[in-house]
């Protein structure tokens, strides 16, 4: 009798448990990303892809119920080839949202996830994709806000301004940034260049002799345009997202002379994320960890609102539960927020001093 009672406690004490831990499962949740993994975009694609592979490990041990998977594809760094991509994640794995990095194959992936009705996280400069598409996000560094952060750092609206952009929608933000700072005589732009032949530009703007240029373009652009500048003598500084212009190839093949004093702009990581993912890829090197940075935390608020919005699933519910989150536990940025659906955070700036960048307090 007595061993009866114990094993109908033991039975009873059992289904408490069972009832009192049980939530029901919100189904399947695909993320669907297209990143680069070959073509001109592979030197990123491959801290990126470290980021989204930790995230997903990360999505599953925060919300045990929900079944999160991220379908990857390579946009081969080609917008027409990231289109098929995006389909390919749409139509075959069935994606809940869309994922990409680069402002070219961003612009080209926005309206495919529009007209799918699905939520679209941009990780690129290219601002015009939230404000054409009010179904997306975009995670990425704000070349507005570094832009601003040059006029405050050089503090004298009779410097001259030369910006040289590759990158799609993108110098718009930028000019916003420096208007606030420098007549607007003293800025140029010149927008859609192409290639990495630079000289017969840099000739033609020979005569406006910029104080600074601001090349908007990837490492293979930047290394011709800052190379080609010195050879042909033109003593203007150079400002860049660090990832682009300073990278370990530019500043050991650049040394000295050709990147003194040469400026870039940076987003400041949390110390947290940095032994993350070191844990996870030792080899790892600080250069890519900003990569690694964004993707992840892009997965993460991604992976947020879609289980804020499981029961639907739509994009207008994951944009309003996300597009001006302020707290952001999952951030890998410092101060890192949404406002109207664009993820600001802290910028940095470094001066290079013989092949080094150096943090300007």
């Amino acid at each position: 009798m007595k061993n009866k009672l114990i094993i109908a406690a033991i039975v009873i004490l059992v289904i408490v448990v069972a009832v009192l831990s049980y939530r029901p499962s919100n189904g399947k949740l695909v993320i669907g990303a297209v990143i680069p993994q070959t073509g001109f975009g592979a030197y990123w694609g491959d801290p990126v892809l470290k980021g989204i592979k930790l995230a997903e490990i990360d999505l599953k041990a925060k919300y045990p119920n929900n079944d999160i998977v991220i379908a990857i594809e390579d946009s081969q760094s080609n917008a027409a080839k990231a289109v098929t991509a995006a389909q390919k994640l749409l139509t075959i794995d069935k994606a809940d949202a869309l994922y990409s990095e680069f402002s070219g194959m961003s612009s080209a992936i926005s309206p495919v996830a529009k007209a799918a009705n699905k939520v679209f996280v941009s990780s690129a400069y290219n601002q015009k994709t939230v404000e054409d598409n009010t179904l997306s996000l975009k995670t990425f560094i704000s070349f507005e806000v570094a832009c601003d952060a040059l006029g405050r750092y050089v503090a004298d609206p009779s410097k001259k301004i030369l910006i040289i952009s590759a990158i799609a929608d993108s110098a718009p933000y930028c000019l916003r940034g420096l208007e606030k700072h420098f007549p607007s005589e003293n800025i140029k732009v010149i927008d859609g260049v192409t290639g990495t032949d630079f000289k017969t530009l840099l000739l033609q703007n020979k005569v406006f002799n910029p104080d600074y240029i601001i090349p908007m373009m990837y490492e293979e652009g930047a290394y011709a345009l800052i190379k080609q500048k010195n050879q042909m003598g033109l003593a203007a500084k150079i400002f860049c997202h660090e990832q682009d212009c300073f990278t370990d190839k530019i500043l050991k093949e650049l040394a000295g002379d050709y990147t003194n004093g040469y400026i870039s702009f940076d987003t400041p990581i949390k110390d947290s994320f940095v032994a993350k993912i070191k844990a996870a890829y030792p080899e790892i090197i600080t250069g890519d960890l900003q990569g690694a940075a964004n993707s992840y935390q892009s997965m993460m608020f991604l992976g947020e609102g879609l289980v804020k919005c499981a029961n639907d699933k739509t994009a207008e519910c994951v944009v309003k539960a996300m597009g001006n989150e302020k707290n952001l536990p999952d951030s890998a940025y410092r101060g890192a927020e949404f406002t109207n659906r664009v993820l600001g955070s802290e910028i940095s700036l470094s001066v290079v001093k013989d092949g080094e960048l150096v943090l300007i307090k």
